[in-house]
């Protein structure tokens, strides 16, 4: 059973989803406090990575964007690199996941199929409950990124990404204060 997003939310359901444009397919089971995530060669059946267990100092990152394909590849990078991943295909679905979740940081699209990520951003930053929250835009379209800090985003990013760039921003802005 293929879920948007790439992430079960029953936590009985095993998930496998190949890569649009790729040899690789991406398998996740959600299970309480454990995240298992499988990354397939299908040419070859060798499995890549598996089994990162969360913990309670792991950093949660959620993951806003409409194209699966994104999400499963940005997740990829950040689980690889010991984050734990949300994600949200929607605002609705953003705004579910606020309510029971807070994020050490979001990564959110600016062309949110029907919203616009810059202005879901000022509404978070202008939230006393949110505005803590470190919010990274990202869209394949730069001139929309020009005015990210108007709408109170502490960063963008241009997509298609570069991995290190990806990680180098996270872990800039899940830096303690000093």
């Amino acid at each position: 059973m293929q879920l948007r997003g790439g992430v079960p939310r029953n936590p009985n359901i095993f998930c496998k989803q190949r890569l649009p444009d790729s040899f690789f397919t991406v398998e996740f089971c959600y299970l309480p406090n454990l995240y298992i995530y499988f990354l397939a060669d299908v040419r070859t059946n060798a499995w890549i990575k598996q089994n990162l267990e969360t913990t309670n100092n792991m950093a949660t990152i959620l993951v806003v964007d409409d194209s699966e394909h994104l999400i499963a590849l940005l997740s990829q990078i950040l689980i690889q690199n010991g984050y734990k991943v949300e994600t949200a295909v929607s605002k609705k679905e953003l705004v579910n996941h606020l309510l029971n979740l807070t994020p050490d940081l979001i990564f959110l699209d600016i062309r949110l199929s029907g919203d616009d990520g810059r202005k879901i951003c000022r509404d978070l930053k202008a939230n006393s409950t949110y505005k803590n929250i470190p919010i990274i835009l990202m869209s394949a379209d730069a001139d929309l990124l020009e005015t990210f800090a108007e709408y109170g985003a502490n960063d963008m990013i241009n997509k298609p990404f570069d991995r290190a760039l990806i990680l180098e921003k996270a872990a800039g802005l899940l830096k303690p204060a000093a």
